[in-house]
């Protein structure tokens, strides 16, 4: 039998060369009209989306504001006797410790100006308690703390749907003439509560406990400043009942309260922050 054979065959390759000819083709007219016609579409259908989340996000900074500053008040009066900080106008008295029945300054907070003690604007005396060390030696150097970039107290007084916070003047004397600083800030606190009047009891000097029932009773709110008068306050006025509900700020026509709303800052709706906290 023969004895078989094997063989292995190996394949033989040719390599050829090819040429391979690539041809690039622009886009038409109509092709880049059609893209930019439906990234502008898409632009038109997300962009309010975009826009109402946004102003969403604000209003909830805008709220959590105001309760920041609340509680920098309560904590504010738990070392100062019960009393938050004077603010508004000091009416039939001027703006001394001595005058505003606190010579021993245990129940608001003071800083130097121009050697005198005078009542700190509201803002300022809530700095600490919001995080800021604010200087209080001179009128300059309080406002230039607050002012700066890093302020947490200012960031605080800053709603982020109001792009050009307004200057107001938050405390001043009646019989001195004395005005404290202007200051950025974006709500107006209730003068009925934290305001102060010689011998009467239609304001009631920080004392908050009796603003009652305190779910009824505003605290501060969205506003802007008041300029009847120049100066700017930005403070609710205080009726003759002592009381100053939101109702009351509507229906009040004597000094047109109801403009101070800022009803443009949240399309028409408002941030309000009561005493009830």
């Amino acid at each position: 039998m023969p004895r078989a054979e094997l063989r292995s065959f190996a394949p033989s390759f040719h390599r050829s060369a090819f040429i391979v000819q690539r041809s690039f083709r622009a886009f038409s007219l109509v092709e880049l009209l059609t893209v930019i016609g439906i990234i502008a579409v898409l632009i038109a259908i997300l962009l309010p989306a975009l826009t109402k989340a946004r102003q969403s996000s604000n209003m909830v900074v805008c709220r959590s504001n105001l309760r920041q500053i609340y509680q920098a008040g309560i904590m504010f009066a738990t070392e100062h006797h019960g009393f938050m900080q004077i603010a508004g106008k000091i009416n039939g008295a001027a703006a001394t410790p001595s005058d505003m029945g606190d010579p021993q300054q245990t129940a608001y907070a003071y800083f130097s100006d121009q050697g005198a003690p005078r009542p700190e604007p509201f803002p300022i005396a809530m700095g600490p308690y919001l995080g800021s060390k604010i200087r209080s030696d001179s009128s300059d150097d309080l406002v230039a703390d607050f002012q700066s970039a890093t302020c947490l107290a200012r960031k605080v007084f800053t709603c982020p749907s109001q792009h050009d916070v307004p200057l107001g003047t938050t405390v001043s004397g009646e019989t001195d003439g004395w005005y404290g600083p202007k200051l950025p800030i974006s709500y107006a606190y209730n003068e009925g509560v934290l305001g102060y009047e010689y011998q009467s009891q239609r304001r009631w000097r920080g004392q908050f406990s009796k603003a009652q029932p305190s779910s009824d009773i505003m605290f501060m709110t969205d506003a802007l400043p008041r300029d009847e008068t120049g100066s700017y306050y930005i403070a609710w006025y205080a009726p003759d009942t002592g009381r100053w509900t939101l109702a009351d700020a509507l229906d009040e026509t004597g000094y047109d309260m109801a403009d101070q709303f800022d009803k443009f800052r949240h399309q028409g709706k408002m941030n309000v922050a009561y005493f009830d906290g």
